[in-house]
């Protein structure tokens, strides 16, 4: 969440002066994948599905000696095809960011 604030200035040119209009919190509206690097096998079946190329391989490797994917995209669609496609159950999450503010 962030917080957003609202400002307006209440005097004049060079005005040091402001008061709060509004504060607000907001929700972050994005979409992103989550991959749990100790359960990914580094098959790269995720990478090449990805319409949108939000996900590539780490130089790192996991606690079982693989390449492990990683989510590095902004542009994510939260389309679910890595979901779909990895063939280890729980490895990745597919997040769809909401649109409602509080």
């Amino acid at each position: 969440m962030f917080l957003a604030v609202v400002l307006k200035d209440t005097g004049g040119f060079k005005s040091n002066f402001w008061i709060i209009l509004k504060i607000s919190m907001i929700t972050m509206n994005k979409n992103y994948v989550e991959i749990s690097s100790d359960e990914c096998k580094g098959c790269k079946l995720c990478v090449s599905t990805c319409p949108k190329n939000s996900i590539s391989m780490s130089s790192n490797i996991n606690k079982l000696g693989y390449q492990y994917a990683v989510f590095s995209g902004d542009n994510c669609t939260a389309c679910g095809f890595c979901y779909y496609i990895c063939p280890e159950p729980g490895a990745i999450s597919v997040i769809k960011g909401g649109s409602d503010n509080e």
